[in-house]
């Protein structure tokens, strides 16, 4: 072999070996969609984590993210519904100024980080690294090892910000001011942006009617006044605490108020609360005997997609 082919192989081979460093220092954990649940309901919190859960290991969320999740803290007064505009100030004041001060520890109970099945150990192991203690049984193989649990949640290791509270809710511009650097969207702007992509009119159905007003000005805020394809938002008369409780009377108030939107018109019936996700099925039933076939808007599943979509974009 000549001195100069030699010497070019050389070359070659330190190229190689900086492309291959350079490549094995970047950081390649997947961006992480923070979904803050802004009353104090542990419950409320775990059932948007089972919801999405599903959706994230099935592939239908992105498994290109991380997805987790934290609680409001009622030791410092944060309520466990928001059913008014007083219980949305205060939570918005409450929580914000614990993401201010960096006090996570009081927002960390049922905070899951979930990796999406097919993650590598070597991600399993960069997000130990990040602060991250293995859940699970660790003689899992990594198709198994992917739910971790975050000793101490950080809105600065987050990209995204998702407010699962149904209302205008003041948190989320209070975080594009003070955490410019973030995506952040609360779960009603979410799902009029998704209401609006199916075609027809749409409507809301929501807990309490306390609530109402708070919400259509909160559609308004998004899509402005007057739109022909809003038809209204109707309450179930039963707030977010009372959902899991009185089942079949709250089945009865459920299918009434969603019957009464089929009969205003409305092709897509928005879950006017975080925790109706598992009222889809009756929902539907209920239009069915409007003879009316609806699309039922999640607003925590839309959020976390369009967050996703932004995230992707950049």
């Amino acid at each position: 072999m000549s001195v100069s082919s030699r010497n070019e192989g050389d070359l070659s081979c330190k190229v190689a070996k900086r492309h291959n460093a350079e490549h094995d220092s970047l950081d390649v954990t997947p961006p992480c969609v923070l979904v803050v649940n802004p009353n104090s309901s542990l419950e409320m919190t775990l059932g948007m984590r089972d919801r999405l859960c599903s959706l994230h290991r099935s592939g239908r969320i992105s498994r290109e993210i991380q997805l987790a999740y934290v609680t409001a803290d009622k030791e410092a007064g944060v309520p466990p519904s928001i059913d008014d505009f007083v219980d949305e100030i205060t939570s918005a004041h409450l929580v914000h100024r614990q993401i201010a001060h960096g006090n996570f520890k009081a927002l960390r109970e049922g905070c899951v980080v979930e990796v999406g099945q097919g993650a590598s150990d070597k991600s399993v192991l960069q997000f130990r690294e990040h602060s991250l203690a293995l859940h699970g049984d660790p003689k899992q193989g990594p198709e198994q090892r992917v739910r971790l649990r975050m000793k101490n949640p950080n809105i600065d290791r987050s990209q995204a910000v998702l407010v699962a509270c149904f209302s205008n809710h003041p948190l989320a511009q209070m975080l594009r001011v003070s955490h410019p650097h973030l995506k952040v969207l609360h779960i009603l702007e979410a799902a009029v942006l998704s209401a609006l992509s199916s075609g027809g009119k749409f409507g809301i159905l929501t807990t309490v009617q306390s609530m109402v007003d708070d919400i259509d000005e909160g559609v308004c805020a998004v899509i402005g006044h007057g739109h022909t394809r809003f038809v209204g938002t109707v309450a179930a008369g039963v707030n977010a605490a009372g959902l899991d409780k009185r089942k079949t009377e709250v089945d009865r108030l459920v299918s009434e108020a969603a019957g009464l939107l089929a009969s205003k018109g409305a092709k897509a019936i928005i879950l006017g609360c975080a925790a109706m996700g598992d009222r889809a099925s009756l929902i539907r039933q209920a239009c069915r005997k409007e003879n009316v076939t609806v699309t039922i808007v999640d607003g925590t599943i839309a959020g976390v997609h369009l967050l996703t979509n932004l995230l992707h974009s950049e």
